[in-house]
């Protein structure tokens, strides 16, 4: 049992970048939009509920009044709220940033999340308003809007890099007693998070605890979850790949590479070893998402690097995109993720050959 979280956002996210790519006309183009900048609101929306609370307990909406209206929030409004709580000198402030252990709440002064999100919101305004655009030169809009969701998924991904949103990522276990029920919850660093919970609902945050349910007493998770239920228990799998590398007589010395969630090894015998959509790619993948010259795995004295070919939409890894022709160092362990949603294959580097159980 998977909780909606901002990793499941950021997932939306992307697929949303994806299929703007084949967009063909202008409502298709707003509508991938106002999807992910609707989203972005509501994180943000919320963001304002749970640092309130966090500051100022269950009396946290008349508090929050002093910086402006909570009850119809909207996009800059909420944005507005979060960098002057951001500023606010107060002693709970303090508390909170001892507690997770940070010198800033929501804003990092050396960071361009807040830069970012206001140009989000002023994109946002644009496409769902119409204003200042000439929507009848699709390509301007399309790449308006396309600059949009860029700048969302950029804030929403240092949001969850910097755990400044909490997450709920998977359900682990249920202890009874007389007096209560306690949940476990695994985070995605594998913590049990201890969190008693009546009707769905959190009886109370404090310490590292700050997790949200969906149904929570101080606010929903994000408001229009129920419109991508869908994405809560999907699970990624990558496509099966295509080798045009020999494989009889597997060398190791160089390491191998593991396609999570699929049992096939790719070994690494060879000097060069090019990834893409193309066929002549020694691993060929055909998900639209990849490149046709997507990456190069290299092997240079005995150590091995990756280097992006140009790719549309990026090579990653261990979640850092990677520039175009960057050559870099892969260690053991290390994780290569290329394509977007749920056409995403992800590579494991080990080295060696004790860890193979399957050839």
């Amino acid at each position: 049992m998977k909780i909606y979280g901002i990793g499941m956002v950021i997932q939306s996210v992307e697929k949303e970048l994806y299929e703007l790519e084949y967009a063909l006309n202008k409502e298709e183009i707003r509508s991938h939009g106002s999807n992910v900048f609707i989203l972005t609101e509501n994180i943000i929306k919320e963001l304002v509920y749970i640092y309130g609370y966090l500051l100022y307990g269950k009396n946290y909406k008349d508090r929050l009044a002093k910086y402006g209206r909570t009850d119809k929030l909207m996009f800059g409004k909420a944005i507005n709220i979060l960098e002057k709580i951001n500023k606010d000198d107060i002693t709970s402030k303090s508390i909170i940033l001892n507690e997770l252990g940070r010198e800033y709440l929501v804003f990092d002064p050396k960071s361009n999340l807040l830069e970012n999100l206001i140009k989000c919101s002023k994109i946002r305004g644009k496409i769902l308003h119409e204003h200042g655009l000439d929507i009848d030169k699709i390509e301007e809009y399309k790449n308006e809007v396309k600059i949009g969701i860029e700048l969302s998924f950029n804030a929403l991904r240092e949001l969850k890099d910097k755990d400044i949103f909490p997450t709920i990522v998977e359900f682990d276990s249920t202890v009874h007693s007389k007096e209560k029920n306690i949940t476990y919850f695994r985070d995605e660093i594998g913590t049990r998070i201890p969190i008693i919970i009546n009707n769905y609902s959190v009886d109370d945050i404090k310490n590292n605890q700050w997790y949200i349910f969906r149904y929570s007493n101080i606010q929903n998770l994000v408001p229009v979850v129920n419109k991508i239920d869908a994405f809560v228990n999907d699970t990624i799998e990558p496509k099966i790949c295509d080798l045009n590398i020999p494989l009889e007589n597997n060398n190791f010395d160089f390491g191998y590479l593991k396609i999570i969630g699929d049992d096939k090894i790719i070994s690494i015998n060879s000097r060069k070893l090019t990834v893409g959509r193309l066929s002549t790619n020694n691993i060929h993948l055909t998900n639209r998402s990849i490149s046709r010259k997507h990456c190069l795995i290299e092997v240079i004295d005995k150590y091995v690097y990756l280097v992006d070919l140009g790719s549309k939409f990026g090579t990653y890894l261990n979640d850092r995109k990677l520039i175009e022709g960057e050559r870099v160092l892969i260690t053991s362990n290390d994780i290569i993720s290329i394509g977007m949603g749920n056409e995403t294959v992800k590579f494991i580097y080990k080295v060696g050959e004790k860890d193979i159980d399957e050839r």
